[in-house]
């Protein structure tokens, strides 16, 4: 295995030993999951994140990278940092959509004669606004 740094794997190191089988397999993941470990403080920073929420996310990413290279489906274009940090980030904003969209506001139907009055007071408005921009254009000239 190649080592980087404070034993950080190289991106090639993480690729043999995740395609590897038992306890090299596991020992990669492993390794692979404490390398990134501090995307989940990033997380509680940049995406206002609880930290349960952001390891949970984190978590989610790391499987989602094991399955990703043992399908193929990581190509090598990237930097894994690069790609995992992509694939992390693309949850927490889905995770953020999910959770702050209000459902209930959607379903929830105005009464019509609420809708008109509110319709009324608008034009209300408006008029009065044109009144008065009538007014200060008469008394600039």
């Amino acid at each position: 295995m190649i080592f980087l740094g404070r034993g950080a794997l190289s991106d090639e190191a993480i690729l043999k030993g995740i395609i590897g089988d038992g306890i090299l397999q596991r020992t990669t993941e492993n390794k692979l999951y404490e390398q990134f470990f501090y995307f989940i403080k990033d997380a509680t920073f940049k995406h206002q994140l609880s930290e349960d929420e952001a390891a949970s996310l984190y978590t989610d990413t790391i499987i989602a990278f094991i399955e990703n290279v043992k399908n193929k489906r990581f190509e090598g274009k990237s930097a894994i940092k690069t790609y995992l940090y992509q694939i992390f980030s693309n949850k927490c904003v889905d995770f953020i959509r999910k959770t702050t969209t209000n459902k209930m506001s959607v379903h929830e139907a105005q009464p019509i004669q609420d809708w008109i009055l509110s319709l009324k007071n608008v034009s209300k408005w408006f008029w009065l606004g044109a009144k008065v921009l009538l007014i200060t254009r008469l008394l600039k000239n």
